[in-house]
């Protein structure tokens, strides 16, 4: 084969031709590659559709068909090997494209399909294609880094303000996702069992007879019905989104429960079923997640604990001793009650006289003044 000729010497007319030649045909290139994307994202909208099925969590076609696009553009201008003229300036009108097109087409739909519920389906679709949306532009930014990292490394700065955008642009969806998960964990809140079985039972256990009733309640008013609304919307839910509806669903379940069990008074037996309950619950909650409840449990299960202490001496030790720890091998604890809320918890069981605690205790006084006073700032008008 015939060896290619050499390129024309640097400074010469003709290499500063060629130069000119290929700048010239890369911004030509550019402008068509920013065209491209402008047309085919709009036609991606404009072709709507939904893809997959009620149990193939529903999500809306443009998501994958424009990330499609705005991928492969990236992968063309990168292949064309000019950072500069080709790939940065494509980034911009890619987030462009995703700010005026994408993002409010989502959301428009999302307004439209009305109130959160799991048998809204133009809802669910809308709610499955943010959190898709928000891992495409995750993935988005990681290709994009990847490339400049490998392919243009003295140039990668030069992404750094397209990078940020990719990245704020799934922080945004994901935040919204957040908040459409509250607003669905709150239609499948056991509203009715907390207000009308939870909150008038009494766990001064007096009788087996007593306590199976609290506990056939629980078991059959609270856990089955819970677990079937879970079981009934999951498979419409992208994977992500499950972990999202569970674990908002945990904290405000264990929010109501953590105050309803503020009101009530406990004896041993009491505050053994207490703890039982809200062990079987976090277990069936984080059943149906890919991860763990304990977070959101964090509070109301160290209030089951602090009432099941054997005495009011190993209630001061415990308080003296463990109530400060923070984070656990490196990785933040679950949040647990102050000192002066777990006092007051103890107070709830029958058996226990809490004056003798605050004796053990002198400087929880102080602790309490403060707790008071950040509550009334919390509570002024300005």
């Amino acid at each position: 084969a015939t060896p290619s000729p050499p390129p024309p010497p640097a400074g010469s007319a003709a290499r500063r031709k060629m130069e000119a030649f290929a700048q010239g045909a890369l911004c030509c290139y550019q402008q068509a590659e920013a065209a491209y994307v402008q047309l085919a994202v709009a036609a991606a909208i404009a072709a709507g559709g939904v893809d997959g099925d009620d149990d193939e969590a529903p999500t809306l076609t443009l998501v994958d068909d424009c990330f499609f696009v705005t991928h492969h553009s990236v992968q063309r201008a990168v292949r064309s090997g000019d950072a500069k003229l080709a790939v940065v300036p494509l980034l911009h009108e890619i987030v462009d494209a995703l700010r005026n097109l994408v993002y409010p087409k989502i959301m428009g739909t999302l307004r439209g399909a009305g109130a959160a519920a799991a048998a809204n389906r133009e809802w669910i679709v809308a709610f499955n294609a943010i959190d898709h949306a928000a891992a495409y532009a995750s993935q988005l930014r990681d290709r994009v880094g990847a490339a400049f990292c490998g392919e243009f490394e003295s140039l990668a700065q030069m992404a750094d303000p397209a990078l940020e955008e990719f990245a704020n642009i799934s922080i945004h969806l994901r935040q919204q996702g957040a908040e459409l998960a509250a607003a669905l964990a709150a239609t499948l809140l056991p509203t009715a069992w907390l207000l009308l079985e939870f909150g008038p039972a009494e766990y001064e256990i007096g009788s087996e007879t007593h306590e199976a009733a609290i506990q056939q309640s629980f078991d059959e008013k609270l856990l089955a019905p819970l677990d079937d609304a879970i079981g009934s919307v999951a498979p419409s839910l992208r994977e992500a989104n499950v972990d999202l509806v569970v674990g908002a669903l945990a904290e405000l379940l264990a929010a109501q429960l953590e105050e309803a069990s503020r009101q009530k008074s406990y004896n041993e037996l009491g505050a053994l079923l207490l703890s039982e309950q809200v062990r079987k619950l976090s277990d069936a909650l984080s059943s149906r997640s890919s991860g763990s409840v304990r977070h959101q449990f964090g509070r109301l299960t160290h209030l089951a604990f602090v009432l099941n202490v054997g005495s009011l001496q190993e209630a001061a030790a415990l308080l003296m001793s463990t109530m400060g720890a923070a984070v656990k091998g490196g990785e933040a604890a679950p949040p647990r009650l102050s000192r002066a809320e777990a006092v007051r918890v103890l107070g709830l069981r029958v058996e226990f006289n809490v004056a003798e605690l605050r004796e053990m205790m002198p400087d929880l006084a102080e602790e309490e003044a403060e707790e008071e006073a950040k509550r009334a700032e919390k509570e002024l008008p300005w």
